[in-house]
């Protein structure tokens, strides 16, 4: 379930309640949300106020980043002085390219002393800008850039440089070809995931989804001439990266069985699944799939290192979903039969009463919390598991947990009927609005 359909299914909230959403002009998010009112940012008619924003933005970044500020200084006053207005006009409008632009400068990559022959538009910029990196890099585009572009636009999380590597199949380190890339690139330090150690070194991805946009394009349309296509020479596939992840990932090829699951990596067994779904319309992947999840080994595995037992059922439900669409009906049996004996094994209370002994330890129940979710079609249950933790909490010391706890619970807890709408019916329609009320009184 993702955001857009949660909000879009948004149904009889009080009136004076109102969201305020914002989103890239894409289809499959506007139609979700036909009848609301609209407002465009990027209307012609607004750009003015985008101009004077950008120029603002450029103002203050010249100001407070010190190797902007010295760039500008080393000009002369009256070119320093129009270099906010210069780009803002250069970005017409578009605040990434202002941005992506300073960021550049920032490290080197560009010269605020020489704007010209700089493309408009940001696909135009991005592709400039990587040409500059080729050719000063003195690198192969194919071997050495193309690789880590690639993992990196597909990606479904920040990856470490060694997980780029051994996705990619780099024989050679990519460090330098990150610090040729640096503009493109933000580095990002997480905290470990369960199941992990803490990382010894950043994960990275890529500076901006248009970035990712422009090297999935094969081609784009200069800003200043409607009319005018140009070929993009950095080109990615992204069929060919998923492609790429999987083979990294199915040693021996084949046979998902004989994979050493015990070394997998953390991404590995969080987003295989994700990376073979991409590929579903190609027969032999899609079956790829299905196999995995079939696969003892790796179900195990995922389990006892990722102990989050939700996430490979939302593995199994995307298989499901698969099989149904080819109606076929004996493998969604399959996932069907797996899916419940999951289910049934981590429901088992043992396995909530350890989690909450740990968190009785160390004050932290985020984890326990999670493992109430497979609750989620039994709302009573779930209600009951979430105060008895809560109530370990408050015996253990940690009051502040238990109250939130508490008040999490029963904010989520769903009403039983009707009683806040049928007050104005007769019979036994108001009887039974009575009766969920009490029901609903008494469950709270």
């Amino acid at each position: 379930v993702k955001i857009v359909d949660l909000l879009a299914s948004v149904q009889g909230v009080d009136e004076r309640v109102r969201f305020i959403l914002t989103s890239r002009p894409e289809s499959r998010v506007e139609n979700r949300f036909m009848p609301v009112s609209r407002l465009s940012l990027s209307d012609p008619l607004r750009k003015s106020d985008n101009n004077r924003d950008i120029t603002a933005f450029v103002e203050e970044r010249l100001l407070k980043n010190s190797e902007l500020a010295a760039q500008a200084a080393a000009l002369p006053p009256a070119k320093a002085g129009s270099l906010p207005g210069d780009i803002s006009a250069r970005a017409d409008g578009n605040f990434q390219y202002a941005a992506f632009l300073l960021k550049a400068a920032a490290t080197g990559k560009h010269s605020l002393a020489n704007l010209t022959g700089l493309p408009p538009g940001l696909d135009g910029l991005y592709h400039e800008s990587l040409r500059r990196v080729v050719a000063l890099g003195e690198k192969n585009w194919e071997t050495d850039y193309m690789p880590f572009l690639g993992i990196l636009s597909i990606a479904l999380e920040p990856m470490p440089l060694q997980a780029v590597e051994t996705y990619a199949g780099s024989a050679t380190s990519l460090w330098n070809v990150y610090l040729d890339l640096g503009q493109f690139v933000e580095d990002e330090p997480l905290s470990p995931q369960i199941g992990e150690e803490m990382d010894t070194e950043d994960r990275y991805r890529l500076y901006h989804q248009s970035v990712i946009d422009f090297l999935h394009k094969r081609q784009w349309v200069e800003s200043d001439n409607g009319k005018l296509k140009r070929n993009n020479n950095y080109f990615v596939e992204p069929v060919d990266w998923h492609k790429r992840i999987v083979a990294a990932c199915e040693k021996p090829v084949g046979s998902w069985e004989q994979v050493k699951w015990h070394a997998a990596a953390h991404y590995t067994l969080r987003r295989l699944v994700t990376h073979l779904y991409q590929l579903r319309q190609i027969d032999e992947y899609a079956d790829k799939l299905h196999s995995l999840l079939e696969t003892r080994p790796f179900i195990d595995q995922h389990l006892a290192v990722l102990s989050k037992p939700y996430l490979l059922l939302d593995d199994l439900r995307l298989a499901l979903n698969l099989a149904l669409e080819n109606d076929d009906l004996a493998q969604a049996w399959r996932h069907i039969r797996e899916y419940r004996r999951i289910l049934r094994n981590q429901l088992d209370f043992d396995r909530l009463m350890d989690a909450v002994e740990t968190g009785n330890d160390t004050g932290d129940y985020d984890h326990v919390m999670e493992r109430t979710e497979l609750y989620g079609y039994m709302p009573n249950s779930q209600a009951l598991a979430r105060l008895w933790i809560a109530w370990n909490a408050a015996t253990y010391g940690h009051s502040d947990e238990a109250e939130s706890i508490v008040t999490r619970t029963l904010d989520r807890l769903p009403p039983r009927g009707k009683a806040h709408t049928s007050s104005r019916l007769a019979g036994q329609d108001t009887t039974d609005a009575v009766e969920d009320a009490v029901g609903e009184t008494l469950q709270r």
